[in-house]
């Protein structure tokens, strides 16, 4: 198989590549794994034009990757630092990535875990129908380390950015409406 675009890991950081993980496996005893927040999974995919099943990377931050070859990439999840070189990297905006820059997804500022899509996703063989890493059972694709070589597939869709903010409203108001047990 070739692959015409990859990234190159700087610093893994705390970083696994996930995607759904392994339905139906767990009578074999294999448990599901896959993207902790599935819903930031899932839009980081869409907006990168990737297939909903697409691999990306989960990060609770210390993530250094350079580009080997112009790419367009997708952060979502968690509100966190990123960078593309030293340019902010904006969440939820399909950002493009010149051969030999670097993406940084530093330290999470609130939430748990980011996710970075790649517009093609991260291609490596699947395990069980899965890329996604699980330490717990032990099953573990593509083990990412330091000075390895994220290969990227082909994409099939255009990518897009969702022009409206993500995230929590941090205005400091909580709206309360009275319930049904509110006279008794």
């Amino acid at each position: 198989m070739s692959f015409s675009r990859s990234l190159r890991v700087e610093r893994v950081g705390f970083t696994t590549l996930q995607d759904l993980g392994r339905p139906g496996w767990a009578h074999l005893g294999v448990p599901h794994s896959g993207a902790a927040d599935r819903a930031s999974h899932a839009l980081a995919n869409r907006l990168a034009g990737n297939s909903h099943t697409s691999a990306m990377l989960e990060t609770s931050g210390g993530l250094v990757l350079r580009a080997e070859h112009d790419v367009v990439v997708v952060l979502t999840g968690a509100d966190c630092d990123a960078f593309v070189d030293d340019a902010p990297l904006s969440r939820c905006r399909a950002t493009r990535v010149a051969a030999g820059q670097l993406v940084r997804v530093d330290r999470v500022r609130v939430g748990v875990r980011s996710y970075l899509a790649v517009a093609g996703g991260i291609d490596c063989p699947p395990l069980l129908g899965s890329r996604s890493h699980d330490a717990l059972s032990g099953i573990v694709p593509q083990l990412l380390v330091d000075g390895h070589v994220l290969h990227v597939g082909e994409q099939h869709h255009k990518p897009h950015s969702l022009d409206m903010p993500i995230g929590p409203d941090r205005s400091g108001h909580v709206k309360l409406i009275r319930g049904p047990h509110a006279e008794l």
